[in-house]
């Protein structure tokens, strides 16, 4: 009866110390989730020159992971606008376009609409997963 118990305890102690460590990881894997969805990028420059629009995107020092700019939206006065390519006139300069741009903290992309714009328009980014940042065009007239 004895080694019943203690083998009933053991099976106990074991199932229980897997259950803990399996709620331990989904728990991480949450925290980790969540933490790459707090993941934002700024608009530290946007004007207008020539008929278009130009801008650069910059993914904040404080993040812990790299922003993917896969699916982000771009908009003016909340019209959704199609961006161009443009390296900022940068030699080594990135494009936000590129296909499965990864975004590092601190990291600047650039992009171009070929739109023009009226005083007071304001330019707004939307990544994938929801963080935005908006700021108003300036050189508009």
């Amino acid at each position: 009866m004895v080694m019943i118990t203690v083998v009933l305890i053991a099976f106990s102690y074991t199932w229980l110390q897997g259950t803990m460590e399996g709620s331990q990881q989904r728990t991480s894997e949450v925290i980790s989730n969540t933490e790459k969805l707090n993941q934002k990028v700024a608009i530290t420059t946007v004007y207008q020159d020539g008929g278009a629009i130009y801008f650069e995107l910059k993914a904040l020092t404080t993040n812990s992971y790299s922003v993917n700019m896969t699916g982000t939206s771009y908009y003016i006065n909340g019209v959704p606008k199609g961006p161009e390519d443009w390296t900022g006139g940068i030699s080594g300069g990135v494009s936000c376009m590129d296909p499965g741009l990864m975004l590092a903290p601190g990291a600047k992309c650039y992009g171009m609409l070929d739109e023009d714009c009226g005083i007071g328009d304001v330019f707004k980014v939307s990544i994938a997963w929801g963080a935005e940042d908006s700021k108003s065009i300036s050189n508009c007239s």
